[in-house]
């Protein structure tokens, strides 16, 4: 589809722009490209105008992301990363860091998508990946520590990006533990986690986030739980480079701490931004259904429950966390 994807760059800047012309840029047929139109309008779930004796547009245009530009903002910021990848498609921006070879010599390398065909979330979960929606964003880094050290880790990135977000005017975002970003008890965003090499380190950490930017209704009623996005909550969407090479910045910074210093050093920024913290909750697995109050994380980024029988200590594995009524 690279015709089709350099078309819809075209179409990028919200304009009219008429069959001919896109023909004549693409060397191609006005039938041509009409077909693929309704391909990118297919695949990529686009709402495109066409209009007799104007041509083809996407009302108010859509928000690219720009490799060169999220280097240049990450220079700016004086990060040093080892390679980002860019993809309009991708089947899963970790699945592609965890295919490649063994390149712990390299630093940190990025992939992004504009969307994902086979996105993943927490406890295999689908993550919708509408195309050029949202920010789907994967890191990969090797840690000199132990699997067990790295609990923390997906609290930690969190902090990252809940930070990000609010230095960019979104005021209301929280963490739910483990891994979630929330606005107003809606799901903003997410972050996956997963793990290669030995037991006792060094360990590739690959870093997953789908962070929704502007989701269309229909998408929005496709996926299970309440969502939002960014759009909602800001008078103006930033530029997602921008924004991306921010989030990018602040979790690398949060690695190399991270990585020196254990969770010990974020767990007062995790306590601010905490969506449930003193709060009753039900903590949730195949095995129990535990009913108490919510008193935070403890060093290794496990959930601390005040219940009536005393205090339980839960890690993330396969538990899920719900506010309850009682």
């Amino acid at each position: 589809m690279d015709m089709e994807f350099d078309i819809l760059s075209m179409l990028a800047d919200g304009k009219f722009h008429s069959g001919e012309d896109i023909a004549t840029a693409f060397g191609i047929t006005r039938a041509s490209v009409w077909k693929k139109i309704h391909k990118l309008q297919s695949d990529c779930q686009l709402k495109i105008d066409a209009v007799t004796g104007k041509g083809y547009r996407i009302p108010g245009g859509i928000d690219l992301l720009n490799k060169d530009r999220i280097e240049r903002y990450l220079k700016e910021q004086d990060t040093v990363i080892g390679s980002i990848e860019l993809f309009h498609c991708a089947e899963s921006t970790n699945q592609y860091l965890l295919d490649l070879a063994d390149t712990r010599q390299s630093g940190i390398q990025c992939c992004l998508a504009e969307m994902q065909t086979n996105g993943r979330g927490r406890r295999g979960r689908q993550w919708v990946s509408p195309y050029g929606k949202s920010i789907y964003l994967s890191l990969s880094n090797w840690l000199n520590m132990a699997m067990h050290e790295l609990s923390g880790l997906s609290l930690v990135v969190g902090v990252a990006v809940a930070e990000t977000l609010h230095n960019t005017g979104l005021t209301d975002i929280a963490l739910k533990w483990p891994n979630d970003l929330h606005v107003n008890e809606k799901k903003l965003g997410g972050i996956l986690l997963e793990l290669q090499g030995e037991a006792q380190g060094p360990v590739r950490v690959v870093l997953g986030l789908g962070l929704n930017m502007d989701l269309p209704m229909d998408i929005k009623q496709q996926i299970d739980q309440p969502v939002t996005d960014v759009k909602s909550h800001l008078k103006q969407l930033p530029s997602r480079s921008k924004l991306v090479s921010q989030i990018i910045s602040n979790i690398a910074e949060k690695l190399r701490i991270f990585e020196q210093q254990g969770l010990v050093p974020f767990i007062d920024s995790w306590n601010q931004f905490d969506l449930y913290i003193g709060l009753p909750v039900s903590v949730i697995s195949t095995s129990y259904n535990v009913k108490g109050i919510y008193r935070g994380i403890n060093q290794a980024g496990e959930l601390i429950l005040e219940t009536d029988k005393g205090i339980k200590v839960c890690n993330a594995g396969e538990v899920s966390l719900r506010k309850s009524d009682a």
